[in-house]
C-alpha cells in the first residue's frame, strides 16, 4: 500500500519523488519489461469492496 508522502522514485539527480495523491493505492507490474517501451515503471490499483449475494459467491466457489 502506498499513501500520501511515501517515496516512489529516486531520479538520476538523487531527488526522491513522493506520492502526492489522496487515495491509498497498491502498485502492480513493477519493473515489467513489457512496459519499458511505454516508459511505465509501475501501474497502480485502488481497493474496492464489492458486495454480492451469498448465492453468487457459492456458485463462483463451486466452479
Amino acid at each position: 500500500m502506498i499513501k500520501k508522502g511515501d517515496p516512489l522514485f529516486l531520479d538520476s539527480k538523487g531527488i526522491i519523488h513522493k506520492y502526492d495523491g489522496d487515495q491509498l493505492i497498491w502498485p502492480v507490474f513493477i519493473g515489467e519489461v513489457a512496459y519499458k517501451e511505454k516508459k511505465i515503471a509501475m501501474s497502480y490499483t485502488k481497493k474496492e469492496v464489492i458486495c454480492s449475494k451469498k448465492q453468487w459467491v457459492q456458485e463462483f466457489e463451486s466452479l
